[in-house]
């Protein structure tokens, strides 16, 4: 697979301390799912969620996809599954409500009509910027009961 340049962002803010932050491809992103799907298929996924050493695990895969990548376990990877995390959580409590439902062409969120949306938002800050967004990964998070990437 070939690499693909990613943006950084390496600032310094006024404190003096560097900001870690990193946007990542669509193919690093692409990487990690098929990363987290071999993992699991190798049994590193169990009832309370991932073996200890699966991110070092992880870093190891990505580095192997993209050699002289500067993704590491911590901060990158871990971030990027704790945000997915949180959207997965947002997404299929969202889809289990009624008035919701799933755009299969665009891999979005539907809403019957904006009442219904409004009161969601109510329970859920994390969705409030969701609802217009693409999810492509979404099916990948949820690919079996036992199985699941996230």
């Amino acid at each position: 697979m070939e690499s693909n340049a990613c943006s950084k962002k390496g600032t310094i803010n006024k404190n003096g301390v560097i900001n870690n932050r990193r946007s990542w491809t669509v193919v690093e992103e692409q990487t990690l799912i098929l990363g987290l799907k071999d993992i699991v298929s190798r049994g590193w996924k169990c009832e309370n969620g991932f073996k200890t050493g699966f991110l070092g695990t992880l870093e190891q895969y990505m580095v192997q996809k993209f050699p002289g990548t500067d993704l590491k376990a911590t901060p990158h990877i871990h971030s990027k599954i704790h945000v997915w995390k949180k959207h997965y959580a947002s997404l299929s409590t969202m889809l289990s409500k009624s008035g919701f439902g799933w755009n299969e062409t665009n891999n979005t969120i539907e809403v019957i009509d904006e009442q219904v949306w409004q009161e969601y938002v109510k329970t859920d800050a994390n969705a409030r910027s969701m609802r217009y967004k693409s999810w492509p990964f979404y099916k990948d998070w949820t690919t079996g009961k036992r199985n699941y990437p996230l």
